[in-house]
């Protein structure tokens, strides 16, 4: 999937060019003005759906390679895995019905409240990661 989408390869661009967590800052932020811009779905669904497409790619970009190195050498690749794969199947597999479901029951506004509660939740996930680092010292990478 990657490989079809230009967000993916920008995402490794600013990784190599900053690091990991400024990548998925920038993606989350850029979430954030998807998540505002929801309302152009209903009268300009291509501009949408292509910006969408982009900001998501980065987010995605930085999915598989941020979670790694959360954990220990001896059990990376399969604790990765688990974690990474759990969190598709639990968090992102509903998100698309989860949309559908609020946009039918309240409206546009509400599928936005959604896509921006997921860029809220990456900001707090980032802030908490930050915050762990700092009180452990300098990461460990076994």
């Amino acid at each position: 999937m990657c490989n079809a989408n230009p967000g993916c390869k920008a995402a490794g661009v600013l990784a190599d060019q900053y690091n990991r967590r400024t990548a998925v800052r920038i993606s989350a932020v850029r979430i954030v003005l998807l998540s505002q811009m929801i309302g152009t779905l209903a009268y300009n669904p291509y501009y949408y759906i292509l910006f969408g497409f982009a900001v998501l790619g980065l987010a995605y970009g930085q999915a598989g390679g941020i979670v790694p190195k959360r954990f220990p050498k001896k059990y990376r690749y399969s604790d990765s895995a688990m974690a990474t794969n759990l969190s598709w199947i639990i968090g992102a597999a509903f998100a698309p019905l989860v949309g559908i479901g609020l946009t039918a029951l309240v409206g546009l506004w509400a599928a936005g409240l959604y896509l921006l509660s997921g860029a809220l939740v990456t900001f707090l996930a980032l802030f908490l990661l930050e915050k762990r680092g700092s009180e452990e010292g300098a990461h460990k990478t076994n």
